[in-house]
């Protein structure tokens, strides 16, 4: 779990709470363990990133093989305000409950059409 005790960790909960979507890369399930960044939607409850996908999407599979990955936001115009999490992300086998779906899609109004409303959730290490 995320420990907010320092200013920067605390300003990176700001984010977690403001912006709407966060960077994941994964690791390549093919074998050449290449990175994979991606922009992702995100839903941040104060203790978990929960990511959605659609079931057939490769961050899955990537998941599937090699759970550690990344999240960082976009920095700002002169390249600051930098922030990255690593941690292990977890493929949930049952759909999240209904209240923490509708909470997440009132945070995202516009989505991909297809979006399927279960994947990942990252548990990042205490800072």
């Amino acid at each position: 779990m995320l420990s907010f005790r320092t200013r920067f960790s605390r300003h990176v909960s700001v984010r977690l709470r403001k912006e709407r979507i966060i960077w994941l890369t994964t690791v390549d399930s093919t074998g050449d363990d290449a990175p994979w960044p991606r922009p992702v939607w995100f839903h941040w409850d104060g203790r978990t990133v929960l990511i959605f996908s659609q079931k057939s999407k490769a961050k899955l599979r990537h998941i599937s093989h090699n759970p550690r990955v990344a999240l960082n936001f976009n920095t700002d115009r002169e390249g600051g305000d930098v922030a990255v999490i690593v941690g292990d992300a977890h493929i949930l086998e049952r759909e999240p409950s209904r209240k923490l779906i509708r909470r997440a899609d009132s945070d995202h109004t516009a989505k991909p059409a297809g979006l399927r409303r279960v994947a990942a959730t990252s548990r990042p290490p205490t800072w």
